[in-house]
């Protein structure tokens, strides 16, 4: 054989062999970009803007909490002088304590103390390998257990106020907890499909992956969202709950979290749906405080 014939040859075999490797890399590019995608997203936080609770005229100190994974959670203390209630704020998936801030002033003007801490990944809080439902529950619980250390809270009975993650958080740990007063929920999901699945549309992630995505989620973060879905835990709750909800929230629809009100023993709940509220803090509370108050002045 000459060599020129057998040059020819071997450029006829690397033809097809060339194209199954260009074939291969526009498939696996999309399906990378996904992995990284989702890693990303797990991590997924609001960095602190810079507002403390002194803007809103609140004296408070900065603590360190420590949290699971040799994590340290970044929170805002606010005693207040014989309170026989410590609320303990969490916020939401993507947020930070600041944006509880709108709260902090007529609850505490109200003469409660209050704790507002930074979940993992999220403000000023450690990073960590990727933020979860479980996660937020841990650091709520860790959250709470430093309180239950300090002198101005070992004689106080806890209350949890969550926002959307932050809220399904509180519920998913009131099932779990025996000695909390209360939980107050505003705007939580009943399943993490409920917001995931939407979250994932919105990145223009296939509806044929979605499957794919989801097992991958909940195989990297080793939690089923079955386990950990407030809807099959919320029966557990020995606590009063306050759950506010807007009429016109379009991450969760109002329709949608029905489910999650109908698995709650009858006494244990109280539910308002917000007229014209949406998914915000500030639409939830605006004109609810009378409302809220009613509920922690009866524990």
């Amino acid at each position: 054989m000459s060599i020129a014939k057998g040059f020819n040859e071997f450029l006829e075999y690397r033809k097809p062999v060339s194209a199954l490797i260009l074939i291969m890399t526009l498939v696996s590019l999309p399906i990378i970009g996904l992995v990284i995608g989702v890693h990303h997203g797990l991590r997924r936080g609001r960095p602190w803007d810079g507002t403390t609770p002194a803007d809103y005229g609140l004296a408070f100190e900065e603590v360190r909490i420590p949290s699971r994974r040799d994590c340290q959670l970044v929170g805002w203390w606010i005693p207040t002088p014989a309170a026989h209630l410590t609320l303990v704020v969490l916020h939401g998936w993507g947020s930070n304590a600041e944006r509880m801030l709108p709260l902090a002033r007529p609850l505490h003007r109200s003469g409660y103390q209050l704790l507002l801490v930074d979940a993992r990944n999220h403000g000023q809080s450690d990073i960590d390998r990727f933020a979860t439902l479980p996660t937020f529950a841990e650091d709520l619980d860790c959250a709470i257990t430093w309180v239950q250390s300090q002198p101005e809270g070992q004689a106080t009975r806890i209350i949890p106020i969550g926002h959307s993650f932050g809220a399904s958080a509180a519920l998913l740990l009131a099932a779990r907890r025996q000695d909390l007063a209360g939980v107050i929920a505003l705007a939580p999901f009943a399943h993490p499909d409920q917001v995931i699945r939407p979250y994932l549309r919105q990145r223009h992630v296939p509806t044929f992956l979605l499957p794919l995505v989801l097992g991958y989620i909940q195989r990297v973060t080793g939690h089923r969202f079955e386990h950990v879905a407030p809807i099959n835990h919320v029966a557990d709750i020995a606590c009063p709950v306050l759950l506010l909800h807007g009429e016109a929230d379009e991450v969760v629809p109002l329709a949608e979290i029905s489910r999650l009100v109908e698995r709650f023993p009858p006494d244990r709940l109280q539910f308002r749906a917000v007229p014209h509220a949406g998914h915000q803090v500030g639409a939830l509370l605006d004109g609810q405080l009378p409302a809220v108050l009613n509920f922690l002045n009866r524990l």
